[in-house]
């Protein structure tokens, strides 16, 4: 539930709909002068230095080279203290309102649009960053009507700018999403590439059963209670409810590596995480991948390329 007061972001973006509220501040749609939607994210209050991390968190993303990682451009600092930040709002909807509104996907579907977003973290991990805040509303998803959805990341650059969780301070705001934290984040310890592998895991397995494995189910349930489950809890396995969903049980064994507890069980960045997937899809799956010019494209305003909406993963570059 939100709790901001403002409805504007210094008078240029008005606030529409709030899609997330977490630990270090809020997730909402926006407009801009011009009418233009802009994805917004507005921290908690009294933020230490908050220019200089809206400024660094920008220019991080600045060094991050993947059309499906969509850059903050623009930011600034409420009379409060909270520091904000947007970013071109490229999606139909969040990929959690997606996998909603659909009551899960196939996983022919899933699996491609999780590729794109481990493509995208495998940039932001070969730029020498962590995502480590990954959550169903920071993908927007657009083309969601066909077996060719295009993914985008948005977030990237806010976790070296603010504090990751720490359990003897675990009433202070910490950067990360719960419903999607990995344990070793849980638990206050170092966390990179593989933490945001397993909050890949957790968008997976979301995309079929609707929810992430560990959200609870009342809003009266501690999100410390989460922490504890993703720790000490295993999934349940996604094939005792979806057995009859093609390829289920290929797609799960992805899934669940990307969710094993200990970080060194995982595969090692986005990169490794997409070229598992890349496999799933082609020869598994035997379909197709959306092509880098799709994204590339869509980022720039303009349609998807005729002819380039899908491609074999053979004939896009890693």
């Amino acid at each position: 539930m939100s709790v901001l007061t403002i409805k504007n972001l210094d008078g240029r973006y008005t606030l529409t709909d709030a899609l997330a509220t977490l630990p270090y501040g809020e997730i909402w749609t926006a407009s801009g002068e011009d009418g233009e939607a802009v994805l917004a994210f507005i921290s908690v209050p009294e933020v230490d230095d908050a220019p200089d991390k809206v400024e660094a968190a920008m220019e991080a993303c600045s060094e991050i080279d993947a059309p499906n990682v969509i850059p903050w451009n623009d930011g600034g600092v409420t009379e409060d203290g909270r520091m904000w930040l947007v970013a071109p709002w490229l999606g139909e909807r969040t990929f959690s309102q997606w996998v909603t509104d659909s009551d899960g996907l196939q996983p022919n579907v899933a699996a491609v649009a999780g590729h794109q977003v481990a493509g995208a973290l495998g940039a932001i991990h070969a730029a020498g960053h962590a995502h480590l805040t990954l959550h169903g509303a920071l993908v927007g998803v657009t083309n969601t009507d066909g077996d060719a959805p295009v993914a985008f990341v948005y977030g990237a650059g806010l976790s070296a700018e603010l504090p990751g969780y720490q359990p003897l301070k675990k009433n202070e705001p910490y950067v990360g999403a719960p419903n999607y934290m990995a344990p070793e984040q849980c638990q206050g310890k170092e966390a990179g590439a593989p933490a945001d592998v397993y909050a890949l895991g957790v968008l997976l397995y979301e995309a079929i059963r609707a929810r992430p494995p560990f959200a609870p189910r009342s809003e009266k349930v501690s999100h410390f209670t989460t922490l504890k489950r993703h720790v000490f809890e295993k999934p349940l396995a996604l094939h005792i409810r979806y057995g009859s969903l093609p390829y289920i049980k290929d797609y799960q064994a992805v899934v669940m590596d990307a969710l094993s507890k200990a970080a060194g069980d995982r595969p090692a960045d986005g990169g490794d995480l997409r070229d598992r997937l890349q496999a799933l899809i082609e020869e598994v799956m035997e379909g197709q991948l959306v092509s880098a010019d799709t994204a590339a494209s869509l980022a720039l305003g303009g349609e998807a390329p005729v002819g380039t909406t899908t491609r074999s993963a053979s004939s896009i570059a890693s």
